[in-house]
């Protein structure tokens, strides 16, 4: 999916230029020389047309926040709804590196053997109901207890993203599960990001709350 673009226009005056701010990117292309009026007016208009794919919150929170867990990793496992999630992650100041991402279809097998050589801050595990290449089946809840392998990873929190299709299959895999089990164990430090959500105006918070007590968190953050 390509970035979308939205123009920002907030306090600009003539001759100081404006920037177009990318959605889930760090570029900008300064348009000095523009005169206000039509800047104005284009920004209006792209702004219509290419609405920020993520909530009103996150890109408040992403200009207001001092973000509170600037510099640390998150590693993207078979991700999905990459643009929306990612910029979400970033709004808290996480860092994601796309050329990390584990790509959709990879087994789990080669999942946790490549987790070995990472030392994220934070983990991203869609439940994400697919297949490998041969047709066996794939998800995210599956690889969660198998992260007992992997000492390093042991109190490193997890967003869990799913979609509205898959909470059905979610709810009947875990409710299977008895109290004290490794899933269950690992839940616990699991946020389930529920992509039916992803508007809503308290998730930026919530996500920071749950992160919070994973991650240390600089006594200067917060909501400004």
């Amino acid at each position: 999916m390509p970035l979308r673009k939205v123009f920002d226009c907030s306090r600009e005056s003539e001759g100081k230029g404006a920037e177009f701010s990318f959605i889930g990117g760090e570029h900008a292309a300064n348009l000095a020389g523009v005169p206000a009026s039509m800047k104005r007016a284009v920004g209006a208009a792209n702004y219509r047309r290419h609405k920020p794919p993520i909530g009103l919150d996150v890109v408040r929170s992403a200009r207001t926040m001092k973000l509170p867990f600037k510099g640390q990793s998150v590693l993207p496992v078979r991700p999905y709804i990459r643009l929306r999630v990612f910029t979400l992650l970033r709004s808290l100041g996480l860092e994601v590196d796309e050329s990390d991402v584990m790509p959709a279809g990879m087994r789990d097998a080669e999942v946790l053997r490549l987790l070995q050589q990472h030392r994220p801050s934070v983990l991203l595990i869609p439940f994400h109901a697919h297949r490998d290449a041969s047709g066996a089946p794939l998800n995210g809840l599956d690889i969660l207890p198998r992260l007992r392998e992997l000492p390093h990873l042991a109190a490193t929190p997890i967003v869990m993203p799913i979609s509205e299709i898959g909470e059905a299959s979610f709810d009947l895999l875990v409710s299977r599960e008895h109290p004290g089990s490794e899933l269950s164990a690992v839940l616990e430090r699991t946020f389930l990001l529920r992509t039916r959500e992803l508007d809503a105006p308290n998730l930026t918070e919530r996500l920071e709350r749950h992160l919070s007590t994973y991650l240390k968190v600089p006594k200067t953050s917060g909501l400004g």
